[in-house]
């Protein structure tokens, strides 16, 4: 038998056997010219083990990347190639022949190396978890977003938390809960004309969130359990102010009806049996005030006519339209004690100082919005840099500050 074999038409030689052997090359031309090389065939040396060379960590987090090495024993092996394989490819994938390990999702994975002869094998098992390791309940460790569910899910270990407002109604109280309604409806009403406003609203429900009764209640947290900013938008220079109350529309009612007698007995007739007409109107439309209110006709009377005929003073005048500022709050439908009412304002510090203003009205579950329209005041002055969050109701005073 041959030592070795050769291919007469690509010079392919393959070792058949131990022992050294001359191979001839001859020009096929005629010219006579060759060559000659000297071949040695050593015995086969087998792998009599494979070991994973690369320290690998015991959890890897989901997203990581490494490369893997292994050695063969002996290391004059005469075929020292390994291929690498993974039990679950969905966990952790290796490339068969590069050893490119990449952690995919969180659990547990058996990587292999076997020897070309399929003879000899190492493995190690690799634990994947989610980025941030024994800090995956932080937030900031992650690349999250928000999806069409409602949860964030980060984008490369696919961990999920609620996000704040799948969980604002079970966490806050009706207080805080009602306000954040209102600064979503607001923000949603003017996000497009005002920006700017717009996202100072996000500002103020990030810090209600954050209150010292609530930040250590939300999924979407850091590794202290305490609420990530999801907006994370400074107030800038703004003065900003969310105040709650409590059956407030029912002491304006009460105080319009105690004001009409006194507004009465400074009409002269005919005007005062009109006016008497329309304190019958306010009389009946709380609770459950629909369209043209007694408290409406009472603000166009007063400012359209009898200002005008110096029936009553302007000051008198003035002092209705003050009371009855909060005209959605006397709208509203179904009052009662227990009714809430949130007001937002903002004023930004500018030449002109910039206001906006709107009032929400709650009963038992139903919502009434009244809107005053933004415009512009000329101001003197400095204003303080800072945002406010009063609930009335509870006895609770905030300050935040930019």
């Amino acid at each position: 038998m041959s030592v070795v074999t050769v291919n007469y038409s690509n010079g392919f030689i393959m070792a058949v056997k131990e022992g050294v052997a001359n191979v001839y090359a001859t020009a096929a031309d005629g010219s006579g010219r060759s060559g000659v090389c000297e071949i040695t065939v050593y015995p086969t040396v087998r792998v009599q083990s494979v070991e994973i060379s690369t320290e690998i960590p015991e959890t890897m987090h989901v997203g990581d990347v490494m490369t893997l090495q292994a050695t063969v024993c002996p290391m004059y092996a005469t075929n020292q190639i390994i291929t690498w394989s993974s039990s679950n490819e969905n966990v952790a994938e290796v490339g068969m022949y590069t050893g490119e390990l990449i952690a995919k999702s969180v659990g547990t994975v058996t990587i292999t190396a076997t020897s070309a002869d399929g003879r000899h094998t190492d493995c190690c098992i690799l634990e994947v978890s989610y980025c941030g390791g024994n800090n995956f309940r932080d937030i900031t460790e992650h690349n999250m977003v928000l999806q069409n569910d409602g949860y964030y899910e980060c984008s490369i270990c696919k961990y999920r938390v609620k996000s704040p407002a799948l969980q604002d109604k079970d966490i806050l109280n009706k207080s805080d809960y009602l306000s954040i309604v209102s600064l979503y409806h607001d923000y949603i009403c003017i996000v497009e004309k005002y920006p700017i406003y717009a996202e100072k609203l996000l500002a103020m429900i990030d810090a209600i969130r954050g209150l010292p009764d609530n930040k250590y209640k939300y999924e979407y947290c850091d590794s202290n359990g305490v609420y990530v900013p999801e907006y994370n938008i400074k107030f800038g220079r703004v003065q900003m102010y969310v105040n709650v109350n409590q059956g407030y529309c029912l002491l304006e009612w009460q105080l319009m009806n105690a004001l009409f007698p006194l507004i009465g007995a400074m009409i002269p007739p005919p005007y005062s049996y009109m006016f008497s007409l329309v304190s019958g109107l306010l009389m009946q439309e709380h609770p459950g005030a629909e369209g043209f209110t007694g408290s409406e006709i009472l603000i166009e009377y007063t400012k359209d006519y009898l200002v005008k005929k110096k029936i009553i003073p302007t000051a008198v005048s003035n002092a209705i339209s003050i009371l009855m500022a909060y005209d959605s709050i006397v709208n509203g439908t179904s009052c009662t004690e227990d009714c809430y009412n949130i007001t937002i304002v903002i004023m930004s510090d500018d030449e002109i100082y910039d206001l906006h203003q709107v009032s929400y009205h709650f009963s038992d579950g139903a919502e009434t919005l009244g809107r005053y329209s933004e415009y512009n005041m000329n101001g003197a002055g400095d204003i303080l840099i800072r945002a406010s969050y009063n609930d009335y109701v509870n006895d609770r005073e905030y300050s935040v500050y930019s």
